[in-house]
């Protein structure tokens, strides 16, 4: 019956059934009497929901709002019609709805900053949907929208202090409707990255020209600067849009794109479809520089790995464009299946999730600072991979810092997962354009704290603990140095110390050029050695209560106490020669 069939349309049944039918919208899909699908009409009137001509106010959820007394169901996609009425509906969480009718010319709903509007069978529109800044409109269903009505879509640029930035649009409307001219209403300069050209190159564009759907553009503002409003009116996108990749060689292989929907979409679900054609890695623009400065320095990586940048996620934010690069000549295209509910905020987006053994370095200068990611997960190798390896893109800026993979720059490098009792080391190399003094520091990790991370100046055979402190050091003259710096991943843990040995009795310092131990109410130790960071043995020897250590440099020191076949471990700071 009808009441069987609503009672049980949310029955999920994981085990001991076979799919024989299923209700997409109005059809029903089958398996015939032949063991073959087939569709047929269900020709069933469902309930509908209908906005209140006398709502009295813009809450979805109220109930009075609704012309049954009843709100929608969240979970049953349901029919609902937004007629004419003294208030419209303005959603600020996610809704899901099964068909939608804005029934009338004056109809309106409003997608608020945070809010999903998710349709999932049909659209019709004769009256006006408004998605604020950070709002989502998704479709589920690829059929075109329906009715004769308007979608404004806002999006706010980051708050510049002054005009000289830009930032990387694309369009969530039709491009007949995507002049550029008619969204960016004040004076503008527009390049295009023009991967056709061989070499590709960048091209002035026309404020008159509409904007190619899939497509990115690097837009600045001549005279403005604040947050600035775009306004995008038109009808908009929805189900597959093509984009031409271009490849011209390995040195030669960028390609602009920009996300063409009014909601977010994922990059890892968007390159897991078209992997073949992309690189695993995409690059945000986030400008920090103006005028003639306008460099590489200005990219943001994001794969499989992460970001160079803590917390930045993958969602790529409506009206905005990436850079990617492309293993072969092709079509990408862009599908529903790749938008996401909310997580639209624009240009980038902060996420604040820790991530297990993912680390962040910046090296810092007067000239600003550049950022690596380091990250031991499932899948990766020591060597390049695409999905987890992101190529260092920020050449010519004046403080560049990335690691190594066979003497070639990544700005994400992604390792196997750390392993209990082995160290892992990893190259680092930078280049700045200035003398003066550079700091080397943890941005963010989340390492095991069964290992030190540790770095190494080879040059100056000093070794931090960069969990303890930062390490400055100077530059005499521009300099790129790719040979100097090890980041060294050091397993710390000792196993096999008994209960008699309490190694909170034994204490280590050192005094001047004296390694002092005190030993408390532990047994005298059969010998001592000390190491660098490295794991080298400077000292090894007869235990003494006090060990001349002959000039040591400062840095980061580990003390092993041997007691037959145990050992306490203790690591000791130098600050002074």
């Amino acid at each position: 019956t009808s009441t069987e069939i609503n009672n049980n349309m949310d029955l999920e049944l994981s085990s001991g059934t076979n799919l024989v039918a299923y209700l997409d919208d109005d059809d029903i899909e089958y398996l015939n009497s032949s063991n073959n699908w087939a569709t047929a009409s269900a020709n069933g009137n469902g309930t509908t929901y209908t906005w209140s001509s006398t709502a009295t106010s813009t809450d979805w959820n109220t109930a009075g709002n609704w012309s049954g007394g009843t709100v929608p169901s969240a979970t049953k996609l349901q029919k609902v019609i937004i007629p004419s009425s003294t208030n419209y509906p303005s959603i600020s969480t996610e809704i899901r709805v099964g068909k939608l009718d804005l029934n009338n010319a004056s109809s309106e709903i409003t997608i608020e900053d945070g809010g999903t509007l998710n349709v999932y069978y049909d659209l019709t529109n004769s009256g006006t949907i408004t998605v604020e800044d950070n709002g989502s409109l998704i479709l589920q269903d690829n059929e075109a929208v329906n009715g004769a009505g308007s979608y404004v879509i806002d999006r706010d640029t980051p708050n510049y202090a002054i005009d000289d930035f830009y930032s990387i649009w694309s369009t969530p409307v039709a491009e007949a409707d995507s002049e550029i001219g008619t969204i960016f209403t004040n004076n503008i300069v527009v390049f295009e990255y023009d991967a056709s050209q061989n070499p590709s190159a960048y091209v002035n564009v026309s404020a008159t020209a509409d904007m190619e759907l899939g497509k990115g553009y690097f837009i600045k503002s001549d005279d403005d600067n604040g947050v600035l409003t775009r306004t995008f009116n038109g009808t908009i996108n929805n189900g597959n849009v093509d984009e031409t990749i271009y490849f011209n060689s390995t040195t030669d292989n960028f390609n602009l794109i920009g996300n063409p929907y009014p909601s977010a979409i994922d990059w890892l679900t968007f390159h897991g479809d078209n992997s073949t054609l992309l690189n695993g890695t995409m690059y945000y623009w986030s400008q920090t520089v103006t005028g003639a400065n306008n460099s590489a320095s200005d990219f943001i990586s994001f794969n499989s790995t992460g970001s160079n940048i803590p917390g930045t996620t993958g969602e790529i934010a409506t009206g905005q464009g990436i850079f990617v690069k492309s293993n072969q000549a092709g079509t990408a295209t862009f599908k529903n299946t790749h938008r996401v509910v909310g997580n639209n905020d624009q240009f980038f987006r902060n996420a604040n999730n820790p991530d297990d053994g993912k680390s962040w370095f910046k090296l810092s200068g007067d000239n600003g600072f550049s950022s690596i990611l380091i990250g031991f997960l499932p899948g990766a190798t020591d060597g390049y991979e695409g999905d987890f390896d992101g190529e260092f893109v920020n050449e010519g800026s004046a403080i560049e810092f990335y690691s190594l993979i066979d003497g070639n720059k990544y700005a994400i490098q992604g390792r196997p997962e750390l392993e209990n009792g082995i160290d892992e080391e990893v190259p680092l190399g930078l280049e700045v354009t200035t003398a003066g003094n550079y700091t080397i520091s943890i941005f963010q990790e989340f390492i095991d704290p069964n290992f030190d991370i540790i770095l190494d100046d080879t040059l100056e055979n000093i070794q931090t603990d960069l969990r303890s402190g930062d390490y400055t050091f100077n530059i005499a003259s521009p300099s790129e140095i790719n040979d100097r710096f090890i980041l060294r991943y050091n397993y710390n843990v000792v196993l096999g110390i008994s209960e008699e040995l309490d190694s909170t009795n034994v204490k280590a310092y050192f005094s001047n050029d004296i390694l002092v131990s005190a030993l408390g109410n532990s047994p005298i130790p059969e010998h001592v050695e000390l190491l660098n960071l490295t794991g080298q043995s400077i000292i090894k020897g007869k235990y003494s209560d006090r060990i001349r250590t002959n000039d040591l440099p400062i840095g980061v020191y580990i003390v092993h106490y041997h007691f037959n076949q145990e050992i306490i471990t203790k690591k000791l700071l130098k600050t002074t020669n």
